[in-house]
């Protein structure tokens, strides 16, 4: 059974092969309807083979661990970071690297 990957390629050259079909009819120069349908078979073409680009990618380079587990484990990480960093400064009362590490939690939950 072929790879989604596969499929996206495979149909990346039909719509390639479609728009060269289109290339050769006689009025291709005068008729903006067959123009664009051309320039819109080429980007799907274009698009296609890029997300199977990036399938391949994905899949060359997914790790064994699910991607939720890894998310849920990195926001317990930076919890436990969060907390120890609070009980420090409640102890010495240098909020300093607490403030840094909230701002940089806040930060890079924006992005």
């Amino acid at each position: 059974m072929a790879s989604l990957a596969d499929k996206f390629r495979e149909d990346g050259a039909k719509s390639r092969a479609s728009a060269a079909e289109m290339l050769k009819t006689p009025d291709i120069n005068t008729n903006p309807t067959n123009q664009m349908a051309v320039v819109i078979q080429m980007c799907n073409a274009n698009t296609r083979e890029a997300l199977a680009d990036v399938l391949d990618h994905f899949s060359a380079s997914a790790p064994s661990v699910p991607l939720d587990v890894l998310r849920r484990k990195s926001i317990l990480d930076r919890n436990d970071l969060i907390r120890k960093a609070g009980a420090r400064a409640a102890v010495t009362g240098d909020w300093n690297e607490f403030d840094r590490i909230v701002a940089d939690t806040a930060g890079a939950a924006g992005t």
